[in-house]
């Protein structure tokens, strides 16, 4: 491209100012940079280099499964973690979303890399698009609550479509012929009451739900009846349990995603925060409490406060959420 430089200053005078702005850079990083600042940009490396790593949405964790795949035992008491993990993107009868697939894909990475409690992949249920009929979706829930016990931790998240009181599964809105007449059934979905009413009567000491889709925030109202990865499940023991519901907007809100991120905008910063950007005190740990500050700030300001993450339930705050690799 041709620039027309009649009026510019000769070049000496920009090799000075180019100069100049090193020795200031220089400076700046080697005297201005606070420890939680080195803190900061080691977890945005490790999850720089999750990202890197990761095929398809889905991370290769051979060689970190082998290191911390054994059983994890404390006090003659064993704690699994038991993940449903949904997202639809493809609906049968609505508009598609763009990221709700691959934000799934990458929640079920964490889950299996050291951060998440490198979860048995047997121990991880993910329904994807047209697997997540509303059918399959109970199913997969009442066989993890079935299976976990009282030292036990139930994942559960949700990507997709919603509406005021309920998450759509892939087949909302299917048509069908009755007599003469084609008639879209309505009746799939995935109501919030009866959601947290199945997660409320959970033997599961520690419930983490976690949705990212519109009117999303009456989930969180509704009320139902040393290694280091010995460090997290040691956490979830020494933690009281309970039930957190983390939706990604408000009831009357619509949740964003944004080809900015590529991604569900909650979800981003979800995954985000839980790789260790949300380690506000550097105990590598992230805490309930810290995922949802982190989450709630840069959403709220990523969205221009369109959007506002919502908690709720019953839980320890300080209950874990993930592991930070030192």
């Amino acid at each position: 491209m041709r620039i027309n430089n009649t009026n510019m200053p000769p070049m000496k005078f920009y090799y000075k100012y180019i100069l100049l702005l090193c020795f200031v850079c220089i400076i700046t990083n080697t005297y201005a940079q606070t420890p939680f600042e080195d803190f900061k940009k080691r977890a945005q490396n490790r999850y720089a280099e999750w990202k890197g790593k990761s095929n398809g949405g889905v991370i290769s964790t051979s060689g970190d499964q082998a290191r911390y795949s054994k059983k994890i035992e404390m006090g003659g008491q064993d704690i699994t973690i038991w993940s449903l993990v949904i997202g639809v993107s493809s609906y049968s009868s609505m508009q598609s979303l763009k990221y709700a697939d691959d934000d799934a894909y990458k929640i079920y990475s964490f889950l299996k890399s050291p951060e998440g409690g490198s979860v048995k992949e047997k121990n991880i249920q993910l329904l994807i698009d047209e697997d997540a009929t509303k059918d399959k979706i109970f199913a997969s829930l009442h066989n993890i609550v079935q299976k976990a016990d009282s030292n036990d931790v139930i994942f559960f998240y949700f990507s997709g479509h919603g509406l005021e009181g309920a998450f759509l599964p892939f087949d909302y809105g299917q048509q069908s012929w009755q007599g003469k007449k084609l008639v879209k059934d309505t009746t799939k979905v995935i109501s919030h009451e009866l959601l947290a009413d199945i997660f409320a009567r959970s033997k599961a000491k520690h419930k983490l739900c976690f949705a990212d889709a519109c009117h999303s925030g009456s989930f969180s109202m509704a009320k139902g009846p040393s290694t280091p990865d010995n460090q997290y499940y040691k956490a979830l023991e020494s933690t009281k349990g309970g039930l957190a519901l983390f939706t990604s907007s408000k009831t009357e809100e619509v949740s964003l995603e944004h080809q900015g991120v590529r991604q569900g905008v909650f979800s981003h910063y979800l995954i985000e925060g839980m790789y260790g950007l949300a380690d506000q005190n550097q105990d590598y740990i992230v805490t309930i409490a810290e995922l949802y500050d982190y989450v709630s700030e840069h959403v709220k300001d990523y969205t221009n406060y369109q959007q506002s993450p919502t908690i709720g339930g019953a839980f320890d705050p300080l209950a874990p959420v993930s592991l930070i690799r030192k």
